[in-house]
């Protein structure tokens, strides 16, 4: 039997082997051998739940309680199990009782409020992180790594000047480090002065050359500003980052330069909306090389047979067949010499299933409608993908439902473009007139896509949706936070990679108010254009 891991297969036999050793250790008073099988463990396979669980167990034991936490986030994000959200409050309520402890005994242990903050990180309050960290470096403790987790609060918090402001004192007490140079960087980039912020990340690599997380943020930078040859050269570095690196294809052939006459092997990478967005490039590449074998999560194989009949499509699960050569989908646009938006291509490039269509206007067609004349349909998606417990809710891209209340109330019939959402959600949405929640029928992405052929319009943040109805030329209203990615630009109500989407901005951050507001203005506008249209 073997475990799949985002870097390899890794026997459990071996990762069992180490949590046994683990245990003898621990019986034995072997503290530090016993944390160090279990770090091999997790380094063997990442994703293990139990190993990463039975580290947070003696990580906490040992009074390491922020690292115990970080082991059982690491597994709340990616699953809900009772028995861990469970630990985790457990050993949460440990750590502040013993640092209330601490701090009982001397309130000025400057130590100890550094350790609180970063259980409080943990349990993603950064509010009391921060007020925490700030309390410790005014009792002393004026260490980088103090100033730069307070920083990196600050901007986490969408606090981007006060914390450029904070890396610059940092650097103005002398620890002229790459790291700190690296995070002035991402809080410039968030305030979109790109710019300043591709200085900072020279001055980055500048202290540490092989600085691969550097590199790419500079890549990211410059691609948000349309600078197409050097962004997709300097996009090649993501290879080289911690996060990156393990999820690469292991294949002992070369990648792919361009040249014909090749069994070519195309890799999906990253998320769904990446591989919706770079499969635009797959017909290129059959046009130059021989056969073209698209290897991809199964949830879009439907959708990707619609490129073109001449791929062969595989699943992410199987082996990787023979080849001659293999490409990541998004170093595509390096190796096609994409230079200017216009060679993007902003056409229809996927398509939905006629009979499928049919099938969902029948079910569409079934629900009351609010008056006489048919109500446009308007697809609704107001959050991403929710996994586990802890960051379910993304703040910085996921709308909260009730932010979109002044929806409800427009002559339109909406219709649920996402399957999973909280307890909460579904009482707002039983009190929506009009809205019709999709419990079945939507397990790929070519189901979401004949659904979408029956709309009139979608409605959607930033997730897979939107780049599945940009694919397929769907009209689109794109909602973004105000420090988007780097493939939406900075400013604009349109994109170069999809002609049927347009944007709306938050112009402060945090402030959806305003975008929902101005969504239902143009809503309204359009209808009474289309009414005044003979």
């Amino acid at each position: 039997m073997a475990i799949a891991t985002h870097s390899a297969q890794a026997d459990v036999d071996t990762i069992v082997g180490l949590m046994c050793q683990s245990i003898e250790h621990t019986h034995s008073k072997r503290s530090q051998d016993a944390l160090a099988c279990l770090d091999e463990g997790v380094r063997l396979a990442p994703a293990f739940f139990p190993c990463r669980v039975a580290r947070a167990r003696l990580l906490a034991d040992m009074q390491r309680y922020d690292d115990a936490l970080a082991d059982l986030n690491y597994v709340r994000r990616l699953v809900h199990l009772p028995d861990v959200e469970a630990g985790f409050t457990v050993i949460f309520d440990a750590a502040m009782a013993s640092i209330s402890a601490r701090l009982s005994a001397d309130g000025q242990d400057a130590a100890a409020y550094v350790q609180r903050a970063k259980v409080h990180e943990q349990a993603l309050d950064s509010a009391a992180a921060l007020a925490d960290y700030e309390r410790a470096l005014r009792l002393g403790a004026n260490d980088g790594a103090t100033h730069m987790a307070r920083a990196n609060i600050l901007c986490e918090s969408g606090r981007h000047a006060d914390a450029v402001a904070a890396y610059e004192h940092l650097l103005d007490l002398g620890r002229d480090n790459a790291l700190a140079w690296y995070n002035r960087g991402n809080a410039l980039q968030k305030l979109g002065r790109l710019g300043d912020a591709i200085d900072s990340y020279r001055r980055a690599v500048a202290i540490v050359p092989e600085f691969a997380e550097a590199w790419l943020e500079i890549a990211h930078c410059l691609l948000a500003r349309g600078e197409h040859a050097e962004g997709w050269r300097m996009y090649e570095w993501r290879w080289q980052t911690a996060q990156l690196a393990p999820t690469r294809l292991a294949s002992a052939q070369p990648q792919w330069s361009g040249q014909p006459g090749h069994t070519v092997l195309l890799w999906a990478e990253q998320g769904l909306g990446d591989a919706i967005q770079f499969a635009r490039f797959i017909p290129r590449v059959v046009e130059r090389a021989g056969r073209v074998v698209v290897r991809a999560p199964a949830v879009l194989h439907g959708l990707l047979s619609t490129l073109d009949p001449r791929i062969t499509i595989l699943s992410d699960a199987e082996p990787p067949p023979p080849h001659d050569s293999h490409c990541p989908l998004m170093s595509l646009p390096l190796v096609l010499g994409i230079t200017r938006d216009e060679q993007l291509s902003d056409q229809p490039y996927v398509s939905a299933d006629a009979a499928r269509g049919q099938a969902w206007q029948a079910q569409l067609g079934a629900w009351p409608q609010p008056q006489p004349h048919r109500a446009p349909r308007i697809g609704l998606c107001w959050a991403g993908r929710k996994a586990g417990a802890a960051r379910a809710y993304n703040p910085t891209r996921d709308i909260p439902l009730a932010a979109l209340a002044p929806l409800a109330a427009l002559d339109a019939q909406f219709i649920c473009l996402q399957q999973t959402y909280s307890g909460t959600e579904d009482e707002l949405l039983a009190a929506w007139p009009n809205f019709a929640a999709i419990r079945q029928g939507l397990e790929t992405l070519a189901d979401t896509a004949a659904l979408m052929s029956q709309l009139d319009l979608i409605i959607t943040v930033d997730t897979a949706v939107a780049h599945l109805a940009g694919a397929l030329g769907k009209p689109c209203w794109l909602l973004l936070r105000r420090s988007s990615e780097w493939r939406w630009r900075q400013t604009g109500t349109t994109t170069p990679w999809y002609a049927s989407i347009r944007i709306f901005r938050q112009q402060t951050e945090g402030n959806w108010n305003d975008v929902v507001h101005k969504v239902a203005g143009s809503l309204i506008e359009l209808w009474r254009q289309q009414i005044k249209e003979p």
